[in-house]
Formats: structure tokens, sequence, C-alpha cells
């Protein structure tokens, strides 16, 4: 019977030797896995542009060109800009999202951003309108 005991002590310790074993290869691969989902999942990045300046500006510019006198012709010219110039800064965002590779987001839909983590790209397009004339 003595021996009997003295096996099973021994053979628990190696159990738990298997089972610490066991717990230590399943933590390592926990890391593993938790590393490579950091390393292919990147943080999503974000910029906002102020639109409604953009527009703002581009309304009051056309304000100052558009007269009630005028003939009906010139005023549909003029208007066509403003279709051209919606294109304009559409072509603008995107290539914005594509330069800073981040999703661009209208700075009026942000409703908090107290640590001003989101950088304000309002000029940049205003830049790459310019450019793209």
């Amino acid at each position: 019977m003595a021996t009997e005991k003295t096996e099973n002590s021994n053979g628990g310790n190696g159990q738990i030797a298997i089972l610490a074993l066991v717990w230590l290869m399943s933590v390592l691969c926990a890391i593993s896995v938790g590393w490579a989902w950091v390393k292919t999942h990147p943080q999503q990045m974000y910029a906002k542009v102020d639109i409604q300046s953009i527009m703002d500006e581009h309304v009051k510019n056309m304000g100052n060109m558009i007269r009630p006198d005028m003939p009906k012709s010139d005023q549909e010219k003029i208007l066509a800009t403003t279709e051209a110039f919606g294109k304009r800064l559409d072509r603008a965002m995107a290539e914005l999202s594509i330069e800073c590779g981040c999703a661009v987001l209208n700075a009026a839909a942000i409703i908090r951003d107290e640590q001003g983590g989101i950088p304000d790209l309002t000029l940049r397009v205003r830049q790459i309108m310019l450019a793209k004339g």
C-alpha cells in the first residue's frame, strides 16, 4: 500500500506539470493570435472636412455673380458651374481619402472630439480643388 501512495503522488506531480505546460502553450497561442490580429487589422484612421464652409464660400461667390436683371441663359451657365463645383468637391474628397488612407467625415457630423484626435483637412481639400481647377 505504501508504494501505491508514492506512485499516486509522483503521478500527480506529472499531471500538474502537464497541465502547466498546456496552460503555458494556450497563453502563448492566445498572445500570438492577438498579435497577428493587431498587425493585420490596423486601426481605422479618420479625417474631417468642413464641407459647409466650402459650400458657403461657393454660394457667396455665386451670389455675387447672379443678378436679377441678367439673362436667364447667363444664370443657367452660372448654375451649371455649381454642378461642376459639386463634382470637383466629390473628386477632391475621394482623392483626399486615397491620399491620407483614411475615412473622410463631414465635420458637421462629428458630435464630439474633445481631444482633437481627428485632423481637419479642409484646407487640403481646397488645395486639391484649386489644383484640379
